[in-house]
């Protein structure tokens, strides 16, 4: 990795690893947000911009690391505007319980099904059921592959080693664990029409059939051709029976006890956090010593993940990017223990997600934030907490920030080699000063 690009999407994320030779890892692009704080231009602008900014690259890769619109929905633009613009797509596996289940899975179904399609709920909860079906049909099965725990891939010379999620023998926090379950016993009363037992063998082979498109594209295991073609065009048959499984079971007895189940409060919430414990974890691949390569990528992961690989991380990095944007629910006393450079912050204007985790002001490394928008230090000081940090890696000689000639409005070169990218311009790591528009 040559140097790395933050793009400013608000409340979202979208990091680029620029390689030598012209090449490019984009890492999730995504936003909830309509617009950015002060434009006038919508959100699908800024993901035109940014698909414009690296079209010229001789290679473009992208990740994703679960399903979030937030990480996401300017991905599914760039590819519908240009389904050629990403030479591999790298999709993260979805996990099979111990009992050989996929909850995500079957609670999504059950989202699609019994919840109106406008509702917010549905399409958060719905997006991964039509992963394969869309981008195959896109950008074709030979660009895309399917990632988890132990799967390895290339960039820029480098290999990166996937340390979560588990393709199996995952284990799923409790609440939303017990809610499938919920869900999944409301339709096996004896005494229901019979639909809804045809329905619950359609969900088990739905299940199946992700599971097995999911290892058809795996690394490791990649199917042939025929297959992928095969089992990705018979997920495509079962997607096409959900509407009418919809008008259905929607009028069965057992709906609205389904329907109360999938609009509890609690309900988006476990899903949510369930899809976040599963998002794909990756870092590098030390060949022998610490170096400028040392990144360790965590998507909107759990703290709960964390501690759980807490075993496999070095015991230092030069980049982390702090989990779920660095909102203080992700926030992990694992980061604390590792040595860290440089943090990745990606925030914005999303009261929802909450403040930037302040125990991130301790660290002593350089943090490098989109916007200052959930930001508790740049509320009360109105100032950028790098200005009172030593770097390191400041060009030519270590100093403190302020001496980095591309800290402020400076475009030359940041020796860290991260940059955050705004409409305007870029800019260094000082997140209390104009872009440079030059």
């Amino acid at each position: 990795m040559q140097w790395l690009e933050m793009q400013n999407v608000e409340y979202g994320t979208c990091t680029v690893l620029c390689g030598k030779s012209r090449t490019i890892l984009m890492v999730d692009c995504g936003s909830v947000n309509h617009r950015l704080r002060g434009e006038e231009r919508d959100m699908s602008r800024r993901f035109s911009e940014i698909a414009v900014r690296y079209h010229a690259m001789q290679q473009r890769q992208f990740l994703l690391t679960h399903y979030h619109r937030d990480h996401m929905n300017g991905f599914y633009q760039i590819v519908k505007n240009s389904p050629d613009y990403f030479d591999r797509i790298f999709l993260p596996a979805i996990p099979e319980d111990r009992e050989g289940l996929s909850p995500l899975i079957d609670f999504a179904l059950f989202a699609h099904v019994f919840l109106p399609m406008q509702t917010t709920c549905a399409q958060v909860n719905t997006s991964c059921l039509y992963a394969f079906q869309r981008l195959s049909h896109q950008t074709g099965s030979d660009r895309l592959f399917v990632l988890g725990q132990g799967d390895s891939f290339s960039f820029d010379g480098v290999t990166y080693d996937v340390l979560w999620p588990p393709r199996d023998n995952a284990d799923f926090p409790d609440l939303f664990a017990s809610t499938v379950r919920d869900l999944n016993a409301c339709l096996a009363n004896p005494y229901l029409t019979g639909r809804e037992r045809d329905f619950l063998a359609f969900k088990d082979e739905f299940c199946h059939m992700y599971t097995r498109c999911c290892r058809d594209l795996s690394p490791r295991h990649r199917a042939a051709p025929d297959v992928r073609e095969r089992d990705i065009r018979r997920l495509d048959e079962l997607l096409s029976l959900l509407d009418d499984f919809a008008k259905e079971m929607r009028r069965s007895p057992a709906a609205p006890d389904i329907l109360a189940l999938l609009t509890a409060p609690s309900a988006r919430t476990s899903y949510s956090e369930a899809a976040n414990a599963m998002s794909l974890v990756f870092h590098n691949r030390r060949s022998k010593q610490a170096s400028f390569d040392d990144i360790l990528m965590t998507g909107d992961c759990t703290p709960d993940t964390l501690a759980r690989l807490s075993d496999t991380l070095y015991s230092d990095y030069f980049i982390v990017q702090a989990p779920h944007h660095g909102t203080a629910s992700g926030y992990s006393p694992v980061l604390r223990d590792l040595g860290i450079s440089h943090l990745l912050l990606s925030g914005g204007d999303y009261p929802a997600a909450g403040k930037f985790a302040m125990e991130y002001l301790d660290f002593d490394c350089i943090r490098h934030c989109t916007n200052t928008a959930m930001c508790p230090f740049f509320a009360a000081s109105s100032s950028c907490c790098n200005r009172v940090r030593y770097c390191y890696d400041r060009y030519p000689h270590p100093a403190l920030s302020l001496r980095c000639e591309a800290a402020g409005y400076s475009r030359k070169n940041a020796g860290c080699g991260v940059y955050v990218i705004d409409p305007g311009g870029v800019r260094g790591c000082f997140c209390d000063v104009p872009v440079s528009r030059s």
